[in-house]
């Protein structure tokens, strides 16, 4: 081997050292970058796990204050309700009793207007049937809304019935609706003609007697269920001696809102100072893990710029002082060794000569 090949073997020599430290650093960069991406996830996992665990400490911190609170709130608001609905039924009681007492006059009166009532009719012979209501409305009527009744009755017995009868029944013939109309008048209007003349107008002096009573104890009834209304719709409670009732729903009321208050202000330290006392607990706890991650990115990131600035000094140095004479697409490892073979075999004497031969071998 002339001295011409063995500077060309020197040279690739040379070539294959510098590549070899290029893809070194490149190497060592790669494996640095990948570092930095687990140690960043690491970190951003340890710091999710602090944040996470300091919201969820705080929120059951501060359910575990708002509940205590809110526990001694429903049991005084239950309270207030016991005491409300008590409160109720003394008033309920209270006015029943007023409108006793209110109402005693008109009812002496009516009990005394039923017993004249009964003495009349049994002291005039009156027969039973005549003292009940259907009686004196049918043959005593009073005021429109008993003739409405009335003329209601006549017009139901006398046409309404015998035309549902009629409807019921297999033939359709006029006649016997006629007949059933005629029947009708007959029973019952020959009852009322009957009961008009020999019961009414016998005893008419006591019923009419009676009539008056019964009118008396009607407007006795609307007095009462007027005193009554007015008992139930009158807001004033000084009538029913609620004062303890009153007292101790008050008392309870402010209670309430003592316990609103204190848990206004417990949520309100929690917030100012509770939290962030747990906060600095938990940071605590995690802060030696998350400081060595932190050192240990910095350490790499700084290892990482180091080993940037040597592949990219290593770049420039092997494409000024290698890339002219062997191509920049030649300066890898594989390809100088054969580019080298050309010339320890002795196909080629200079380094151009080995490229070309390389070449071609690969075209």
């Amino acid at each position: 081997m002339d001295g011409q090949a063995a500077e060309a073997l020197a040279f690739l020599d040379e070539a294959k050292q510098a590549v070899s430290q290029l893809e070194e650093a490149k190497a060592r960069k790669q494996s640095l970058s990948q570092m930095e991406l687990r140690l960043k996830k690491q970190l951003s996992s340890e710091e999710k796990a602090v944040s996470d665990q300091i919201a969820g400490t705080i929120r059951k911190r501060k359910e575990e204050v708002s509940s205590s609170y809110d526990k001694e709130i429903s049991e005084a608001q239950e309270q207030l309700r016991k005491l409300k609905s008590r409160k109720e039924r003394a008033k309920r009681a209270g006015k029943k009793e007023r409108i006793q007492e209110e109402t005693a006059q008109i009812r002496e009166e009516s009990r005394a207007l039923r017993e004249e009532f009964k003495t009349l009719l049994k002291k005039n012979r009156v027969p039973g049937f005549c003292r009940k209501s259907w009686f004196f409305t049918v043959f005593m009527p009073r005021g429109i809304w008993q003739r409405i009744v009335n003329g209601s009755l006549a017009l139901l017995v006398l046409f309404i019935l015998p035309y549902l009868i009629f409807s019921w029944l297999p033939t359709g013939n006029p006649i016997i609706l006629s007949g059933l109309h005629l029947v009708f008048f007959m029973v019952f209007g020959g009852a009322y003609l009957f009961l008009n003349e020999h019961v009414k107008y016998k005893y008419i002096d006591a019923l009419r007697r009676a009539a008056d009573m019964r009118r008396m104890l009607e407007q006795n009834e609307r007095k009462m269920r007027l005193i009554a209304s007015s008992v139930k719709r009158d807001p004033n409670e000084e009538h029913y001696d609620l004062g303890d009732f009153n007292y101790s729903i008050a008392k309870t009321e402010a209670q309430i809102e003592e316990i609103g208050n204190k848990k206004q202000e417990a949520l309100q330290t929690f917030e100012a100072v509770t939290r962030h006392v747990i906060e600095d607990e938990i940071r605590e706890g995690s802060r030696q893990k998350i400081e060595r991650l932190k050192a240990e990115i910095e350490k790499n990131n700084q290892e990482l710029l180091e080993a940037s600035n040597q592949v990219s000094t290593l770049s420039i140095q092997v494409t000024d002082k290698y890339a002219g004479r062997l191509g920049k697409e030649n300066l890898q490892a594989d390809i100088l060794e054969q580019i080298s073979k050309q010339l320890q075999s002795g196909s080629a004497q200079t380094v151009t000569d080995a490229v070309n031969n390389y070449r071609s071998s690969r075209s």
